[in-house]
């Protein structure tokens, strides 16, 4: 039995008629009130449970692939055609084109010499003959270049004089090439450090050591350094940035992976917290800028003009609202259909389907349906949908940041893609156990979404890069 203390009002009786109550019928009704007291707790829990084995990536912060197999994505909106499933008749084909045959390794003709119905010798050439053409991957040898040192003694005097081993050979017995691809297949294509040393022996017949690899990881690290100070500066100055966190190990403990993202660039952050200190540090100055992320509180200090909540993680609450019974689903359903629709008319926007001035005088009507259903989740009977909804009143300014700025996204999503790559990697690496091993994650992880920002073959930049480190040469330019 509860230690709760019973009082007769918890079951609308007076004190007087209580007393008058046999002392046998009060003890059963006691028992009765806390077995309803625990009948009740116990719903609630249930309720809480049920509503966690349905959170997914959908109505939740949980990524795509914390998923089950089970897990039904949600129905698209659009009903199906009836169609079957491929190309349509009349769709124009997409064919692998041609090389031109100035690029052509080997050309072979085959060309008939007898005629197929008569048998009578054939002569001339088709000006239009058919073109099939094969790639194929060249017999791979490894180019090896030895370079032999003499020390030669001098007749006149009888000392020895040594030749010189240019500077940039003596810095590595692995070439400019082959230092970029052993870290782009690390950092680019998550493979470990095995994987890589297995791969150079069984694919192209280069033996080298474990610690070798790791050499050529704090090589190439060292010379992204000077690109990854442009970066900085780059998302530093940029007037619309999009910042986000995720889990990553460091020396077997807790830490984060930040990211910060403008147009332009990408900035990797690895550190051991997750405090609103990091957030200040990473984007500085906030004054005449706009600030994208979700609702943690790390980022409350920035104020609501320059602060753009994600629609994305707004949806994925309005979503769990829903999964909860009464007033909370209610409010959950009518908040995704405003929310939903919102964004749907800032995307025909976006493809110019509407013009800014239609969206404008829509967006006051979007705006008092969303500030009512989200007063109406602050009243409601669910505790969390409650809190929930009383804090995103108090920053209600920060929903509708976007519609102000034609540049700006009411969504974090950039910054989550750009964090997906390194997530699946943190997975398949289990973090990093040293300082050099960290500043090799931020570094690489940075300049190689960059390139891909700046449209720049990430694995041309690398070998560029560690080209002119060793040659002391100035480095290739990130940005034009």
């Amino acid at each position: 039995m509860s230690d709760q203390v019973f009082s007769p009002s918890e079951l609308n009786i007076l004190e007087a008629d209580w007393e008058k109550t046999p002392a046998s019928v009060r003890v059963i009704l006691i028992a009765l009130y806390h077995r309803v007291q625990q009948v009740d707790a116990l719903e609630k829990r249930i309720a809480e449970l049920e509503e966690q084995i349905k959170l997914n990536s959908s109505n939740s912060s949980k990524p795509p692939s914390s998923n089950g197999p089970r897990h039904n994505p949600d129905p698209p909106l659009k009903p199906k055609s009836g169609k079957k499933r491929g190309g349509q008749p009349g769709h124009e084909g997409h064919h692998r084109q041609l090389v031109p045959p100035k690029d052509v390794t080997e050309m072979v003709i085959h060309r008939p010499q007898t005629c197929g119905h008569c048998g009578d010798p054939l002569a001339g050439q088709d000006s239009n003959p058919m073109r099939w053409q094969v790639t194929e991957l060249p017999p791979v040898k490894p180019i090896i270049i030895e370079h032999q040192v003499h020390r030669l003694g001098c007749a006149s005097c009888g000392k020895t004089t040594s030749g010189i081993l240019p500077t940039q050979l003596a810095k590595s017995q692995f070439g400019d090439r082959l230092t970029a691809f052993i870290n782009l297949l690390m950092a680019q294509y998550r493979m470990s450090k095995r994987q890589v040393k297995r791969l150079l022996s069984e694919g192209f017949n280069i033996n080298i050591s474990l610690g070798g690899i790791i050499r050529r990881q704090q090589e190439m690290s060292q010379s992204l350094e000077d690109s990854v100070d442009k970066i900085t500066e780059k998302v530093e100055a940029a007037k619309v940035r999009y910042i986000d966190e995720t889990g990553w190990r460091q020396r077997n403990q807790r830490g984060f992976l930040w990211c910060v993202l403008s147009t332009e660039a990408t900035l990797f952050h690895l550190v051991r917290s997750r405090a609103r200190s990091i957030a200040r540090q990473l984007l500085k100055d906030v004054e005449d800028k706009v600030v994208v992320s979700d609702r943690y509180n790390a980022y409350d200090w920035i104020a609501d003009p320059h602060h753009q909540t994600c629609w994305a993680h707004l949806l994925r609450h309005f979503r769990r609202f829903e999964l909860r019974d009464g007033e909370s689903q209610i409010a959950g359903g009518n908040l995704l259909i405003y929310g939903d629709y919102l964004l749907h008319r800032w995307r025909r926007l976006k493809d110019g389907t509407i013009s800014r001035r239609e969206f404008q005088q829509e967006l006051p009507k979007h705006r008092e349906m969303i500030f009512k259903w989200l007063t109406f989740g602050a009243s409601c009977d669910h505790r969390r949908t409650r809190i929930s909804c009383q804090r995103i009143l108090k920053q209600y300014e920060t929903l509708f940041v976007f519609t102000r700025y034609p540049n700006v996204d009411p969504t974090n999503n950039v910054c989550e893609r750009a964090l997906r790559h390194p997530v699946i990697w943190r997975k398949l690496s289990f973090g990093n156990d040293s300082d050099s091993g960290i500043t090799y994650v931020e570094r690489i992880l940075s300049v190689l979404a960059t390139c891909r920002q700046q449209d720049l073959n990430p694995y041309d930049f690398l070998q560029q890069l560690v080209h002119a480190d060793r040659r002391a040469l100035p480095l290739p330019a990130l940005f034009q």
